[in-house]
């Protein structure tokens, strides 16, 4: 199998519990990837300045599917991406709004990313996970008093609500609420994702697929959550996580081992 394409989620795969990863062979990895030509793609939840973060030794070392999907960089050049309409907006606002309770509570917040500017209501700015906190994390984020003010131009590609508890009853909620006119699914670390209708890692590899004429019978891909799911069923060689969903581990190949232990990256490099 000629392999031109591998893609890994970021929380509870490639990056250990303290946000980390082995550098020194993560080098080498990328060393041998150029070497044959293989493409490395971040896969995540993530926004592209959460994972320019994560990156900073290795800027051009990897290519990205971001957000779950909504956001794709290529060679370090964003492609267009898939965007919400502000009646959309309105709507996760409303019932996040509806269902925040000394029960439920929102922990971290509701937080709108756009391309360029993301937004987080101001009543959640004293969270327990701040606003200060959360900032360096997000493209210029803001507080907004009224959902209204935050319209199409913002170019917003995702939602996320962080729940304290209750993810799981928001995530049926919102998923009966939008049908197909928004995709719902878990983030990767603690958070409801709430993404434009159609897109998922999958529908991104498809881009990569088309951009450099590989099949997704050329592709690996890693992961250990239930958003990973389709982009595991897209790719010829599929691997999950030790550490990750037991329903995921049971349907495809294994990681050498946890994220902790660098299961990636050993298992990257049994590859190559």
């Amino acid at each position: 199998m000629t392999l031109k394409l591998i893609a890994v989620d970021l929380d509870g795969t490639f990056l250990r519990d303290d946000k980390r990863f082995n550098e020194r062979l993560f080098a080498e990895v990328v060393d041998k990837m150029r070497a044959k030509d293989v493409r490395f793609v971040v896969a995540t939840g993530n926004n592209p300045v959460r994972v320019a973060n994560f990156f900073k030794n290795f800027p051009n070392d990897y290519d990205l599917i971001g957000n779950n999907g909504a956001q794709i960089v290529i060679d370090q050049r964003p492609l267009p991406a898939a965007t919400f309409s502000n009646d959309i907006i309105q709507q996760v606002d409303e019932i996040v709004l509806a269902n925040e309770s000394p029960t439920n509570g929102v922990y971290r917040g509701l937080i709108y990313t756009g391309m360029a500017q993301s937004f987080m209501p101001a009543r959640h700015a004293d969270a327990k996970q701040s606003f200060a906190e959360l900032k360096p994390h997000f493209p210029a984020l803001t507080l907004y008093d009224d959902v209204t003010n935050i319209d199409d131009s913002a170019n917003i590609v995702q939602a996320s609500v962080h729940w304290t508890n209750g993810d799981e009853a928001f995530m049926a909620l919102a998923k009966n609420a939008f049908g197909e006119h928004a995709h719902v699914t878990t983030s990767g670390y603690g958070a409801v994702d709430i993404v434009p209708t159609g897109v998922n890692k999958a529908a991104g590899l498809a881009t990569f697929a088309n951009h450099f004429d590989i099949a997704p019978s050329e592709m690996a891909a890693f992961g250990d959550g239930f958003n990973d799911l389709e982009m595991l069923e897209y790719v010829g060689l599929p691997f999950a996580m030790p550490n990750g969903e037991p329903e995921l581990y049971q349907r495809f190949n294994h990681a050498l081992d946890t994220n902790e232990n660098d299961g990636v990256l050993r298992t990257i490099l049994s590859l190559l």
